[in-house]
């Protein structure tokens, strides 16, 4: 904890302006309100879920939410953006990507020639493995076009000076939220994940056990929050502050909070504050290893404490 402490300290300190740090906070809370009281992602989502109007609809949202926290940034910071054009070529493509990746539903074709009792768990199994494809193979273009030259390796996925037992108490920590968390009805009417698969239809036909079939599922599951990382962390920190400095972090987590949208509200909320800690130790460490390994901590005992709850252990 002592090293987390450390390192948000002495972020602050160099970063931390109250105006500037209080309109961004503002700004979220609007649009963190807007959504949760007029039902927005949900409406959206249920009207043009797998249409090719999804697409431009959350392109426009994505791109508001970040460059309208880009201009907060440059309303109250005194920097000025290094190379600006390049800058708003890489950030405006690098969100249509992201865009792209978080509503592809392309695989549905495929999922469709399957047997239909395995259609929903290959269905849930695609949704999260098909960033390969529509996230990490771009982003890989816009590396060797941009940041080919970078000593970061792809976008902060590098393995030097490994320190595995550094954050341990934090890890463990966070667990304790988890726990506390899924004491929420909000929380456990949305997780554990695997629920909604069909996993026992699907192990039934493919001859495992549900507990294998549930595996498979939650390997798919983490693996999606590894480009979670590589994403916000990864390229719109590390791959940024060349052009924003330590400025990259501020609008990442207005982006990285409205992603949220359609989560139980107390999740998004956390996102705000839980993105600012995980953009700071990337920005510091200059790795994303260890916001992949709190992400998965996080999204992994939710999914195991909300099935404890549910199985009534506690």
């Amino acid at each position: 904890m002592i090293y987390l402490i450390k390192e948000l300290r002495l972020f602050l300190k160099v970063n931390f302006s109250f105006w500037k740090y209080s309109a961004i906070l503002l700004f979220t809370a609007i649009l963190i309100t807007l959504n949760y009281s007029l039902n927005i992602d949900d409406s959206l989502n249920e009207a043009f879920r797998f249409t090719p109007w999804i697409f431009p609809i959350y392109i426009f949202r994505n791109i508001i939410a970040y460059f309208g926290a880009i201009g907060i940034v440059l309303l109250f910071s005194k920097i000025k953006i290094k190379k600006l054009k390049e800058f708003f070529i890489i950030s405006t493509i690098s969100i249509i990507i992201y865009s792209f990746y978080s509503k592809f539903y392309f695989h549905i074709s495929l999922v469709k020639t399957f047997d239909f009792s395995l259609r929903y768990y290959f269905h849930y199994i695609f949704a999260n493995l098909q960033g390969i494809v529509s996230l990490v193979l771009p982003l890989l273009m816009i590396f060797l076009i941009f940041n080919r030259k970078d000593k970061l390796g792809f976008f902060g996925l590098n393995f030097k000076n490994l320190k595995p037992f550094r954050y341990l108490d934090v890890f463990i920590i966070i667990a304790i939220i988890v726990f506390i968390a899924s004491l929420l009805g909000s929380i456990t009417e949305f997780y554990p994940a695997y629920r909604y698969t069909f996993y026992q239809s699907a192990s039934k036909h493919l001859g495992i056990s549900n507990s294998l079939a549930i595996t498979g599922f939650e390997i798919s599951y983490a693996i999606d929050f590894i480009f979670i990382e590589l994403f916000f962390r990864g390229v719109l920190i590390l791959g940024l502050i060349k052009y924003l400095g330590k400025d990259a972090i501020l609008p990442m987590i207005v982006l990285y909070t409205v992603i949220h949208f359609g989560k139980p509200l107390p999740e998004t909320i956390s996102s705000f504050f839980g993105g600012y800690v995980l953009g700071v130790i990337a920005y510091s460490q200059k790795h994303i290893r260890t916001g992949i390994v709190f992400h998965l901590v996080l999204a992994l005992g939710m999914e195991l404490f909300a099935f404890l709850r549910i199985a009534g252990y506690y």
